[in-house]
């Protein structure tokens, strides 16, 4: 086992498994490797957490997780973050509505879209074509 200069345990790799309540989300890991001829101490391991504590807490502001120190295996550290509750303090931000324009007057009339040839239906069974067509004569 790596030791830092004031004697403190460097693991290899730290593993943190967050719990989220059932059924709402599969179990997450995150798995972060130490670089060559480097570990995670004391220092390396709070920071760690503290990042992931912030993500939890901005993603998913409406639960409440606790941190729990799980036994190393080898070289490697591992935590786990284990749903607690939903937070109390949380209150949901407003939706915010956007008012829909007055509907009691009625809209103007378009004729948009209608071509002038569309305007002159020929009744009868005789097909009839738009005037930038013109007919080929056998």
């Amino acid at each position: 086992m790596r030791t830092d200069k004031a004697g403190n345990k460097l693991y290899r790799k730290m593993t943190v498994k967050i719990i989220f309540p059932d059924g709402i989300f599969p179990d997450r890991n995150y798995l972060q490797h130490a670089g060559p001829k480097q570990g995670f101490g004391p220092e390396g391991v709070d920071q760690m957490l503290n990042q992931i504590a912030d993500e939890l807490d901005s993603l998913y502001p409406w639960w409440n997780f606790k941190p729990v120190e799980l036994s190393p295996i080898g070289s490697t550290i591992r935590f786990a973050f284990i749903f607690a509750g939903n937070n109390t303090n949380y209150v949901a931000p407003a939706p915010t509505i956007n008012p829909i324009a007055d509907s009691t007057t009625p809209g103007p009339e378009t004729t948009e879209g209608i071509s002038s040839w569309s305007m002159n239906i020929n009744l009868e069974n005789t097909p009839q074509q738009p005037p930038s067509q013109e007919l080929v004569q056998p």
